[in-house]
């Protein structure tokens, strides 16, 4: 009889045991799936920054002094760079940078076409890679 009475209490612990289980598992996958959607995210904010900053290089054909005048960041010989904190807004100076978005001229080996590679990283890590082109106007042709 006594048996008997101990085998509804290891169902019980059994049946306990598996939910456990299944609700470990479920946990780790709702945590993975989060974790996945905050990754793609950040890789989507990382496109559009990319985009905007070609489309500013392409309106004032590779100029990095008036890009910075229209769209921000600084300009060191060859390269403009912006800095973004953890939510992607700009930020004035480096203190506090996540995310940051750099442009470097490239050689085309063509006096007409102008180049740059645009490079938006997260804490040194790249996400994001684009090349833009532009069609360069000299004095000489007018």
């Amino acid at each position: 009889m006594r048996n008997r009475s101990l085998l509804p209490l290891m169902e019980q612990i059994c049946m306990i045991a598996v939910f456990a289980l299944a609700a470990a598992l479920c946990l780790q996958g709702f945590t993975l799936a989060n974790r996945i959607s905050n990754d793609q995210i950040n890789k989507d904010h990382a496109v559009i920054m990319a985009q905007n900053a070609a489309e500013v290089l392409k309106s004032v054909s590779g100029n990095f002094d008036e890009a910075c005048a229209i769209h921000g960041g600084s300009h060191h010989g060859s390269n403009w760079y912006i800095s973004y904190d953890g939510d992607w807004n700009p930020l004035t100076s480096r203190d506090g940078e996540v995310y940051s978005v750099q442009a470097f001229h490239r050689e085309t080996g063509d006096p007409f076409l102008g180049s740059a590679t645009i490079y938006v990283q997260q804490d040194g890590e790249i996400l994001y890679t684009l090349t833009v082109g532009w069609q360069e106007v000299s004095d000489e042709t007018h």
